[in-house]
């Protein structure tokens, strides 16, 4: 025969379990509905970056370019591969890091993207610079940014 304490026991580990298995449906759900939002905004974006149009996505289309540049697509990725990650739940810190670096190596290709522009036509000053790449389609400001830091150490 069960005793009382066997029996609560028992109801408490199935009680346990249940609220451990809803937490995991309404992680996965928030996870879910993280990589919808994610690939929306990558296609926007690549939408975006790709379809120049007029007014107001004109506007958003060169502001886009003004502040990544070229590697505006790199980030499209970045943020499809993020989804992707959130839709398979892989919270490993490993996939997270190579994430990271991976936008650190574009934040940084644009910086070298700039260093090289600045050194081939003569750029004087860092506003200067940001002005240009603002502009300009190929390194953005961020690129701007980073790369004249690089140049002023």
């Amino acid at each position: 025969m069960a005793t009382k304490k066997n029996v609560k026991k028992t109801n408490s580990k199935k009680t346990k379990n249940n609220h451990k298995q809803q937490r995991i449906k309404e992680s996965r759900v928030s996870n879910r509905v993280k990589a919808i939002i994610l690939l929306a905004l990558a296609i926007l974006m690549l939408a975006i970056m790709i379809v120049p149009g007029e007014n107001v996505w004109k506007a958003v289309h060169e502001f886009m370019y003004g502040v990544f540049g070229i590697c505006g697509f790199a980030v499209v990725v970045l943020l499809a591969a993020l989804a992707h990650r959130y839709e398979r739940g892989n919270e490993k810190r490993r996939s997270s890091a190579r994430l990271w670096c991976v936008g650190f190596a574009i934040v940084f290709l644009e910086g070298l993207m700039h260093v090289i522009y600045a050194m081939a036509t003569n750029v004087q000053s860092f506003n200067d610079g940001i002005k240009i790449a603002y502009e300009g389609w190929l390194q953005g400001v961020v690129g701007a940014l980073v790369g004249g830091l690089l140049i002023n150490l």
